[in-house]
């Protein structure tokens, strides 16, 4: 197999469900596609989460495997909410009031969910930061911004910074 695509899959391999045995946990911190009796499933576990769901229907029956779907993280918006109240809208607000975007993230520490400011820099249309190394045991949850007064939406910049998914450390 080529080098590049031993790399890919490595690190987002896709896996068969089998059918007369268990499939192997994901790791935690990893990501990976599952082909299913039925479909193609996306799967992660983080610390703070776990997720299968259903990327793709197959229209008849393939020679592999169920895939159940589990969603826990559900879980982790409920307990987003008092960082949210408490820490992150205040911030947020702040630099409406100056038209100006603002920026942060939420970590999940061996204490619980934490509000971690970031530094950065932020104009009325957009806002850039330094990605912070985390220590080992702190898991990047959520990277927020806001958009001052404009409507929210994405844009190919959030795009761009979205890559790379929820388990970056530091910057690439």
């Amino acid at each position: 197999m080529n080098t590049k695509d031993t790399i890919l899959q490595d690190h987002f391999p896709t896996v068969m469900a089998p059918k007369y045995e268990v499939l192997v946990p994901c790791e935690t911190g990893k990501t990976r596609l599952i082909m299913g009796h039925d479909g193609l499933y996306i799967e992660t576990k983080q610390v703070w989460g776990h997720l299968v769901r259903k990327l793709w229907h197959s229209g008849r029956m393939l020679p592999y495997g169920k895939v159940q779907e589990i969603d826990t993280f559900r879980d982790i918006v409920n307990a987003l909410w008092p960082v949210m109240h408490d820490e992150v809208l205040p911030h947020a607000a702040a630099f409406a009031e100056e038209n100006k975007e603002w920026a942060g993230y939420i970590i999940h520490t061996p204490a619980g969910l934490k509000y971690l400011p970031l530094i950065f820099h932020s104009t009325d249309v957009s806002a850039s930061y330094e990605i912070p190394k985390l220590p080992e045991d702190h898991h990047l949850v959520v990277d927020i911004h806001s958009h001052h007064r404009m409507e929210p939406g994405f844009s190919s910049t959030d795009d761009e910074d979205d890559t790379g998914g929820v388990d970056r450390k530091s910057a690439v």
